[in-house]
């Protein structure tokens, strides 16, 4: 009997360390979101239009970048030509911070949701599903681009994760729309 309730009484206190490590987590998670909401909303591109240089912001700047890129692929532009057009809008826009951003709170679910911290891959799944329903659709199509046209540190990790991206597909977005 003694060793039954010292066996309860460890699982006790690991229930409650997987509880607080849970808490503190969630607490960085939902700051982090709110965080990437925030740049999300600064994020501006200008175009040259025939009336001239026009400035975007959020879904729109990504609606019309994506209007871009599909006339490129249209015209028949390479993969290179495109991302030499990304890599000009990112020196100028900052597309890359946007991207970052996003990147911090997938890394931050793969460091935290281990498996010596009592989560697995079931736990992972459920917050990256929590992470793509609270980013904006146009904010994860910019993440997405960025995946399949741009070559930063973030998006390598990104590309290269296979929970995240099974997530994706499960979902039903598109890993190379354009």
């Amino acid at each position: 009997m003694q060793n039954e309730s010292n066996r309860k009484l460890i699982e006790q206190i690991n229930d409650s360390k997987k509880s607080e490590k849970l808490k503190s987590f969630e607490n960085l998670f939902f700051n982090l979101i709110e965080i990437k909401r925030g740049y999300f909303s600064q994020f501006e591109i200008e175009f040259d239009t025939p009336q001239g240089i026009k400035k975007f912001s959020g879904n729109i700047a990504v609606d019309k970048l994506e209007v871009v890129i599909q006339h490129l692929k249209k015209s028949g532009k390479t993969e290179d030509e495109i991302r030499e057009l990304l890599m000009d809008f990112n020196d100028k826009h900052n597309i890359f911070s946007q991207v970052r951003c996003f990147y911090v709170i997938v890394k931050l679910i793969d460091d935290q949701l281990v498996v010596m911290n009592g989560f697995n891959g079931e736990d992972r799944k459920s917050y990256y599903k929590l992470l793509i329903n609270f980013t904006e659709f146009s904010h994860l199509r910019l993440v997405i681009m960025s995946m399949q046209f741009l070559d930063f540190e973030s998006t390598r990790y990104l590309n290269n994760n296979s929970e995240f991206k099974a997530v994706l597909n499960e979902l039903n977005l598109v890993l190379s729309p354009y």
